[in-house]
């Protein structure tokens, strides 16, 4: 009994509570993490750069290779044809989406701005749909470029996605719409304004229209004060 009664006391006792990490484990491990993801795009950006058809690959395979062009040897030439054949020359979203991530989960470390930062389901959706985009349109209007790519423009996910829209827009009004698509998702992806952008620009256009008409300015006041200046010395000599 007393055997009992000890073992139901220590089951009231309350769990202790889970001592957290020290707080400058925690920073390196989510430095670590964003440091994974550089160098992630880094070597997906290496394997795609240094892609070769001649190089054994997801979609075809050959036996008798002797060099092989890629710089990540069999396992970078079959992931950049692999990536090159799904989504075509638009892959390289991919890479410029990694960098994008680790700026907008690296910033907040320094805890600053931390209530300006936008949710991940934003930042991905638009994301998406950019990408998406992206591949349709290379599908539609870079069909020139399909020697370099093993599956032709956009890939398979551009030839879908693409084929889609032509089918119920036509090839105008696919771009068209593919474009607006394009914009939209840039702009949550970003969260950038066309409206403050537009605005800006035309700020800039002005203020570079008035320096080149300052310029001009000055430079006729000096062509100016030349001829003056020679008129008045032609005159001191007669």
């Amino acid at each position: 009994m007393d055997f009992l009664r000890k073992m139901t006391d220590r089951a009231k006792i309350a769990p202790k509570a889970s001592v957290p990490l020290p707080e400058k484990i925690v920073r390196i491990l989510q430095e670590s993490r964003w440091l994974a993801l550089i160098v992630l795009a880094f070597l997906l950006g290496l394997s795609l750069f240094t892609y070769h058809h001649g190089d054994p690959g997801w979609s075809h395979a050959k036996q008798d290779v002797g060099i092989i062009s890629n710089l990540l040897g069999k396992v970078g030439a079959f992931i950049a044809d692999m990536l090159l054949s799904a989504f075509g020359f638009s892959v390289w979203w991919l890479i410029f989406f990694l960098v994008a991530l680790v700026w907008w989960g690296y910033r907040p470390l320094d805890r600053l701005r931390m209530g300006k930062r936008r949710p991940f389901y934003c930042v991905l959706t638009g994301f998406i749909i950019v990408f998406i985009a992206s591949c349709a349109l290379e599908y539609l209007r870079f069909y020139s470029h399909s020697a370099f790519l093993p599956q032709g423009p956009g890939g398979i996910i551009g030839n879908m996605t693409g084929s889609l829209f032509v089918n119920y827009l036509g090839y105008t009004g696919a771009t068209f719409a593919l474009l607006a698509m394009l914009v939209f998702g840039w702009s949550v992806f970003s969260g950038m304004s066309w409206l403050i952008l537009m605005e800006r620009t035309g700020t800039l256009l002005e203020l570079l229209y008035a320096s080149i008409c300052g310029l001009i300015d000055r430079w006729r006041d000096r062509q100016i004060g030349r001829e003056t200046a020679k008129e008045r010395e032609a005159i001191v000599e007669d």
